[in-house]
């Protein structure tokens, strides 16, 4: 008999995916000492200690993002997701697993990426890292844009699967 899939996910998957978020969000806004001390290190001028410590405290959260989707994907695996609503058309659905695939994907390739350029100086994962962070933002919109359609447009349960746990 096959397992049943869970109503919402759990309390574990929900504080992963919003401590992912933050640790984005952060990435995104906080970078300029990254980008200081990888210039530096590219042409061999110096940069302040508050760029350093930006620049590594860069470096921590994108290792920290690393670790935490990697658990999400396990779960998600193990788990499971909650299914689509009966109602959402087949082309939503196609939209929304190959949206979800491309944030995870993307997620992992940021700071794989990053490690290896700065690293182990691949001087290609630079770009590929570039690349994949100019990608991920209007992404992520598209990905916050469906929940909350699903939310206000469509009533259903999508954005509220994500803040509320399964109970039992």
């Amino acid at each position: 008999m096959a397992e049943a899939k869970p109503v919402t996910f759990s309390r574990t998957q929900i504080i992963l995916h919003w401590t992912v978020v933050a640790l984005i969000a952060f990435q995104f806004l906080a970078h300029d000492g990254m980008e200081h001390l990888w210039r530096a290190s590219q042409r061999g001028g110096t940069v302040s200690a508050s760029d350093t410590n930006l620049a590594y405290l860069h470096i921590f959260c994108g290792c920290l993002v690393l670790m935490l989707v990697l658990w999400r994907l396990v779960l998600r695996l193990t788990r499971g997701a909650p299914v689509a609503p009966e109602a959402e058309p087949v082309a939503l659905r196609v939209v929304a697993a190959l949206s979800h695939f491309a944030l995870y994907a993307l997620i992992i390739v940021l700071p794989v990426s990053g490690l290896a350029a700065w690293f182990f100086g691949v001087a290609p994962a630079a770009g590929v890292h570039l690349i994949a962070k100019t990608v991920l933002l209007p992404l992520i919109f598209l990905h916050a844009a469906g929940a909350l359609a699903h939310h206000f447009i469509w009533k259903t349960d999508v954005l509220k699967r994500m803040l509320v746990p399964q109970q039992g």
